[in-house]
């Protein structure tokens, strides 16, 4: 029997909602637009404004962004499946416009497609929206339209205008322009204004009867008290303390105190302390993370230091799921005072089979775009100073590390990532750099120049010590920037990386989700199951009995111990 589909923006989401429905419905993520107004018009076409025809009644034209064309093509498959389709996007003009365009590009039979819009996601509040289901109000739609095309006409209009007069690089636009001329009128009333001396006076009573209490000065005698120097505030005090006071009434009133309406997203990034960029992604948090049922947070020892931090388990159907911040909680270790060690050994420890590493990376080609994924396949080791090895003097190991990487876990993990909608690139080069500074521009081109595809600071030693811990391995990286070997770009910065990184890492936990979701009942075994098995060369009589018992989670297999 076919079911519902439901398509939101979020895929945390779509996972809670998803829950709630019940197995008749499918609940799929957009994760916010699927087409925009292109930045190049199409060739043969003459246009001032990209993607508006200003001639013509300001007309549209959209493209699929190129980061959700899989994204449409498993929405376009789920939908023709699908009994009916409700758009559950976010109830603001954004929202509907996203609603609008998904059943532009779905297409087929307007009769399959309602709206439905809440405010939080509760059962009460979705499965009451699905009994008030509604068609798209074009009129948003068109708010939405004519702020997009209104945003590029001005933009596209004045910021070349900008670059003439003022500076390259500059950008206008509809509403950053008027913002910026109300800071720059208000800092010029601010410098207008001229200062003015004022004091308030304040006085506690207490007679015979308790409690004391406080009172202002606003009258002296029959006129409002204005003090302007303090000459006159200390004469006033000087009469005051001369003075008895009487309470001439007391008046006794009910008020009723309504409970404060939920924030909305501009009173909250007033009302919080923090800047706006880290309040949002607090708030962001609510909605994120994979939910394990029996959840815990366990610190575990290791005898090779220190690990991250602790870790967090739990399980999801039938997989156990094992979490470690590799810089620790708030991103507090740098890559080169990460215990690597510890943290395999750890992993190791709480029983961990398979390990799959997320990390952040630069692109050293131009098709491994910011926001593409890659699944790297091969290493280039430039660290130095990092201990690579569990195995020293007194007990060698050597294992094979040709292909670092388990091609089992890696095509799961690619798999994954590409049903969840993101762009994926199986196989890719990894140069591992000390770091924590990033690449000079010679190094970026030199590290092109060896074969390198994608360039991190963590890939190693960690697959080096996966791989001697017997844990199949597989590293998926996220494209945050284009490293250094681009001229016409600037360098990398933090600040940039984190803007992509936020949207990345909306899109690593829809891959775990489906990861999940995916992985057969029973783990297949892999070769990397027994790497041990013919490393370890010390002859047994010579082997140092206090490294063998550091080892006893790494390589008890094989140790016997």
């Amino acid at each position: 029997m076919s079911k519902s589909l439901v398509v939101v923006e979020s895929p945390a989401k779509a996972k809670t909602i998803n829950k709630i429905l019940g197995t008749k419905f499918v609940v799929k993520s957009c994760m916010g637009h699927v087409r925009d107004l292109p930045t190049r018009s199409p060739k043969g076409v003459k246009q001032a404004v990209p993607g508006v025809d200003i001639e013509n009644d300001f007309t549209p034209t959209y493209d699929i962004l190129p980061a959700k064309r899989k994204t449409v093509t498993d929405l376009k498959r789920a939908a023709k499946a699908a009994r009916d389709i409700w758009f559950a996007t976010d109830l603001d003009r954004e929202g509907e416009a996203i609603a609008w365009h998904l059943r532009e590009v779905i297409g087929g039979d307007d009769q399959r497609f309602d709206r439905v819009v809440f405010n939080e996601i509760t059962k009460k509040a979705v499965l009451d929206a699905l009994k008030e289901e509604r068609s798209i109000d074009q009129r948003m739609v068109d708010a939405q339209q004519a702020r997009r095309v209104l945003d590029r006409i001005v933009g596209y209009k004045l910021s070349p205008l900008l670059w003439d007069k003022v500076r390259r690089g500059l950008s206008a636009g509809r509403v950053q322009s008027v913002a910026l001329k109300l800071v720059c009128d208000r800092g010029a009333e601010i410098e207008r204004f001229v200062t003015e001396e004022y004091w308030h006076l304040f006085a506690r009573l207490a007679g015979a009867v308790p409690p004391e209490f406080d009172t202002k000065v606003v009258k002296k005698g029959t006129h409002a008290l204005k003090v302007t120097r303090e000459a006159e505030a200390t004469a006033v005090v000087s009469d005051l303390e001369q003075a008895s006071f009487v309470v001439r009434s007391v008046a006794t009133k009910e008020r009723k105190k309504q409970a404060p309406p939920p924030f909305i997203t501009s009173k909250l990034q007033q009302t919080a302390r923090f800047p706006v960029k880290k309040t949002m992604m607090i708030a962001q948090q609510l909605y994120e993370g994979i939910e394990l049922e029996n959840q815990q947070q366990i610190d575990v020892s290791s005898p090779f230091g220190e690990p991250s931090g602790p870790v967090t388990t739990g399980t999801v159907g039938h997989v156990r799921l094992t979490f470690m911040a590799r810089h620790g909680v708030g991103h507090a270790k740098s890559p080169d005072t990460v215990n690597y060690r510890a943290n395999i050994d750890v992993m190791k420890r709480c029983g961990v089979t398979d390990l799959i590493a997320i990390s952040a990376i630069g692109s050293l080609r131009e098709e491994m775009a910011p926001t593409h994924f890659v699944g790297v396949d091969q290493f280039i080791d430039r660290t130095s100073g990092r201990a690579s090895s569990f195995f020293g003097e007194g007990l060698v190991a050597h294992v094979s590390l040709a292909d670092p990487v388990c091609p089992r876990l890696a095509a799961l993990v690619a798999n994954a990532a590409e049903s969840s909608g993101s762009t994926v690139h199986r196989g890719g080069t990894y140069v591992a750099m000390e770091g924590p500074q990033f690449s000079t521009r010679a190094e970026s081109r030199m590290y092109r120049g060896w074969g390198g595809d994608v360039i991190g600071m963590t890939g190693m030693p960690e697959a080096r010590l996966a791989r001697e811990a017997e844990l199949p391995y597989a590293l998926i990286g996220m494209v945050t920037d284009y490293d250094s070997w681009r001229d016409e770009e600037a360098g990398v910065e933090a600040f940039d990386i984190l803007s992509v990184l936020k949207g990345n890492a909306d899109r690593a936990r829809a891959m775990l989700d489906e990861l999940v979701a995916t992985l057969p009942d029973t783990r297949a075994p892999s070769p990397v199951d027994t790497a041990l098995e013919h490393a370890i060369i010390t002859a047994p009589e010579m082997r140092d009995k206090t490294l063998m018992a550091k080892l006893d989670a790494i390589a008890g297999r094989v140790l016997g111990e």
